[in-house]
């Protein structure tokens, strides 16, 4: 959860600055978010962010760099998880039941 709210508070502040919406405030301290501030940014991300205000964050997108290389960093972790593991049962089956004896 902490993870995410820091991602939120990178990515609305850029796009709160962009737009000069009222929100700006908000991502000055969002570990102290509250509920009811949490449904006001939902509600904000909701009604006024589109794709223009997408494109204006992308304009600015070296101030989230880190964000987008972390994405970049998923499909590799899964591959290296499987050659360490030798399936991917433990991502989406039942539990891999081991190896198994080699043959003489």
């Amino acid at each position: 959860m902490h993870e995410a709210r820091e991602a939120l508070a990178l990515v609305g502040c850029v796009i709160s600055e962009c737009t000069g919406a009222d929100v700006q405030p908000l991502f000055d301290c969002p570990e102290a978010w509250t509920p009811a501030e949490i449904r006001r940014l939902r509600t904000w991300w909701q009604r006024r962010v589109g794709w223009r205000e997408l494109w204006d964050m992308w304009l600015r997108r070296n101030d989230f760099q880190s964000l987008i290389e972390w994405r970049d960093e998923v499909p590799h972790a899964i591959w290296w998880a499987r050659k360490a593991i030798r399936s991917d049962l433990y991502l989406t089956g039942p539990p891999f039941p081991g190896p198994r004896p080699e043959r003489p």
